[in-house]
């Protein structure tokens, strides 16, 4: 795949995690059912995803995305990327708002 051809996976891929998580966002675990309990991101009952969940629900480029979206806020590990995802203060829409600002900045060849 080329640079550009994995920039426009990566942002579509970020885009569809943003799409996901309007739908549905947890914190404190990757996907929760309709019930509340912990699912893996790709189960079809999956109802709500937290960022890195939505990221791996998606198909392609995953690492590249989930490694874009810890730089896009500041952190270098995955880790950063859940307590980010799970602080007190964060709301669906901080999440889904940053997912698109990454996608941007990946486009943009920035990331």
């Amino acid at each position: 795949m080329t640079p550009a051809g994995l920039r426009e996976s990566v942002a579509r891929l970020l885009r569809g995690a943003a799409m996901r998580v309007d739908r549905g966002w947890t914190q404190g675990g990757m996907a929760r059912d309709a019930a509340g309990c912990q699912v893996t991101p790709r189960d079809p009952d999956a109802v709500c995803w937290c960022a890195l969940g939505a990221i791996l629900a998606g198909r392609g480029a995953r690492q590249h995305a989930c490694i874009a979206l810890s730089r896009h806020i500041g952190g270098r590990f995955f880790g950063r990327v859940a307590d980010w995802n799970d602080a007190a203060v964060r709301t669906a829409e901080d999440v889904a708002s940053t997912l698109r600002a990454c996608a941007d900045r990946v486009e943009r060849g920035e990331l």
